[in-house]
Parts: C-alpha cells; sequence; structure tokens
C-alpha cells in the first residue's frame, strides 16, 4: 500500500517537473528547462526504470536545439527513440506518434545544424518509414523537411557556396503531448552578433563589418583520438565529427589504418553518405600533399593505387550514386589535378564511376 503510494506521489511529481519545464521553455528559461526535465527524467528512471516518458527526451531536446548543443539534442533524439521502440515492442498502442515525429525531426534539426545534411535526410527516412502507420500528416512533416534539405544541399553544390537560409518556422501538428512551437531551422539557431557600437554626430551605428571571428574565443586545440578498428557505423560518425584543429591528423590515420574493402563492409545495406565520400576525398587530398611534400612514407604508385582503391570501394556501396550528387566536385577536382595525364588515362574507369 505504502509502495503504492510513493510512486503515485513519485509520478506525480515527474507530471509536475514536465510541466515546470515546459512552461519555463515558454518563457525563454531554456536553462532552467533543461535543469527541470533532467530532474524529471532521473526521478522517473529511479521511480521505474524503463518506464520513462519518451517526451521528455523529446522537450530536452528542444531545448539543447535552442543552445545550439548539437551533440547533445542528438544524444536525447536517440534516447527517445529507443524507449519508443521498447514501447512498440511490449504496448504498441502506448506510442505517442506525435512525440516520435518531433524526436525524428529535432535530430534531423541538430544533425543538419552540424553540417551533415546527408545524415539529416537519413533520419527523415527513417522516421518517414517508421511512421507509416501513423496517418499522413505525421509524415508529411518529415517528407518536406527532406525535400528542402535535399534542395538546399544540392544548391550548394551547385553554386559551391553556403547553404542558402531556409524559411520560416516548421510546426508539428498538435498532439495530447502539446509543445510550445519550437522547432528551428538553420535561419533560426543562435548566431554570434557584434554588439559594439560608435556614435557620430549624436547617432549610433552598428558595426556592420564586424568578423565573427574577432570576437570568438580562440578554438581549442584537441587532438585526434584514433578509434578502434575494424571500423563500425559508430566510429564513422566520430570520425566526421572531428574537430577542425584534429583533422589533419585524422586524415592521415585513416589513409594509412582504414582499408578500403572494409567500407562497404561497415556501411552495408545503409550505404554511402555525402559527408563520408568528402571526409574520403580529403583524406585523398591531404595524402597527395603529403607525397608532393615528400613527407609520406608511400612512394606515389603505393599511395595512388590506395586512393584508387578508396574510389572503387565507395563506388560499389549502395546509395553511392545520390551521395555523389551531394559531395564536393571542387574536392573530386582538386584531387585530380595532383594526377598525371598518363595516371588519368590508367584509371580512367575509376574516375568514370564519379562524373
Amino acid at each position: 500500500m505504502n509502495s503504492s503510494s510513493n510512486s503515485s506521489t513519485s509520478i506525480d511529481t515527474v507530471a509536475q517537473l514536465k510541466q515546470a519545464g515546459n512552461a519555463a521553455f515558454s518563457k525563454g528559461e531554456i536553462s532552467n528547462a533543461i535543469e527541470l526535465y533532467t530532474r524529471a527524467i532521473e526521478l522517473a528512471k529511479a521511480t521505474e526504470p524503463g518506464a520513462v516518458d519518451p517526451a521528455l527526451y523529446s522537450n530536452r531536446a528542444a531545448c539543447q536545439l535552442k543552445v545550439a548543443d548539437w551533440p547533445a539534442a542528438v544524444r536525447d533524439c536517440d534516447a527517445g527513440m529507443s524507449l519508443i521502440a521498447l514501447l512498440l515492442d511490449s504496448s504498441p498502442d502506448s506510442v505517442n506518434v506525435g512525440v516520435q515525429s518531433k524526436l525524428y525531426f529535432r535530430k534531423a534539426t541538430a544533425l543538419e545544424a552540424e553540417g551533415y545534411p546527408g545524415l539529416a535526410i537519413r533520419v527523415c527516412e527513417d522516421g518517414v518509414s517508421a511512421l507509416a502507420t501513423a496517418g499522413k500528416q505525421h509524415q508529411q512533416v518529415l517528407v518536406d523537411f527532406k525535400t528542402r534539405l535535399a534542395a538546399a544541399t544540392a544548391a550548394t553544390t551547385t553554386a559551391d557556396a553556403t547553404t542558402p537560409t531556409l524559411e520560416a518556422k516548421v510546426e508539428l501538428f498538435e498532439t495530447e503531448d502539446a509543445f510550445p512551437s519550437d522547432l528551428l531551422l538553420p535561419s533560426e539557431l543562435p548566431k554570434f552578433t557584434d554588439s559594439t557600437s560608435s556614435e557620430s554626430n549624436g547617432s549610433t551605428t552598428s558595426s556592420a563589418n564586424a568578423n565573427a571571428k574577432d570576437i570568438l574565443p580562440a578554438a581549442p586545440v584537441i587532438p585526434f583520438v584514433p578509434p578502434g578498428l575494424p571500423l563500425t557505423v559508430q566510429s564513422i560518425m566520430q570520425l566526421l565529427r572531428t574537430p577542425a584543429t584534429a583533422r589533419a591528423a585524422m586524415h592521415e590515420w585513416v589513409f594509412a589504418e582504414v582499408t578500403p574493402a572494409s567500407l562497404p563492409l561497415v556501411l552495408g545495406r545503409a550505404g554511402v553518405e555525402p559527408e563520408l565520400v568528402d571526409l574520403v576525398l580529403d583524406v585523398l587530398l591531404a595524402a597527395a600533399s603529403a607525397a608532393a611534400a615528400s613527407s609520406s612514407q608511400l612512394d606515389d604508385e603505393t599511395r595512388l593505387t590506395r586512393s584508387m582503391a578508396y574510389l572503387d570501394a565507395l563506388a560499389t556501396c549502395p546509395r553511392f550514386a545520390i551521395a555523389r550528387m551531394f559531395c564536393s566536385d571542387a574536392k573530386l577536382r582538386a584531387f585530380m589535378v595532383t594526377l598525371s595525364p598518363e595516371q588519368l588515362q590508367r584509371y580512367s574507369s575509376t574516375l568514370a564511376k564519379w562524373k
């Protein structure tokens, strides 16, 4: 009896914390909202492990988007999806499809903001598939987001410029787990601005030409820590998220340690994404640059053979044709410039797969 009473009290407290978190979010008190959702999650875990409301992770992910913590948003969405997967196995009717769709949308939003539109597109595709029996209204938000992502990525590739700003906020339909309009697109994500101004003739003028890098702290130098071998999809994601200051070391490690033939095996039926194609091209460019500077331990022929093996391996992966459409033409051209006419002719069949 007492146990039942205590459990009920705890559940009520979790609900109260969730409501308080929603209220804090609505007021723009994002840090407070994150703390309230975290307390609700921890209390729910302590009360009945495995019975945490996925909406708590979805709501906290929305907060992480507001503060531009993309990895945290992805982790929360993954945690919420894992809970929904358990519910689908044990009690399908209890799954809130509104929350489920938000988790997919927010994960895709975070991945796009991190610079991985190909992965964001795949998340949208996974969401559409997962919601196949839940009604068209739930799927359409993800379909529309995927369409805009693909169009923006194609425009970026064609123009060799930054991704165009996407317009408007996309709002999910109302569900019984109603939550404030909180879905963000890149145009709404936090930006660094220069607030300095100068006074001239009694008027205040903003410094329009301020450079953002002049007001940001220097990026810390983070050493590259190689993932274990053989590679997995998770370790490939780790490579893709390597900080800029450690990418040179990462490129050198990949070329030396990751065998080309292993990539199709790791990726499997899921296939390749544009981000991985671009990463491999970066690796090949780095190897060519090292060879030109005579700092490579490989002779030119060995380097070239291995480089072409990478190109051949990726071309055999599912989705390669789609990924190739969205990867950087500039990087491929830069790599081909490093080849002699004789080498271009010798490997013409491999290079033809990439044109």
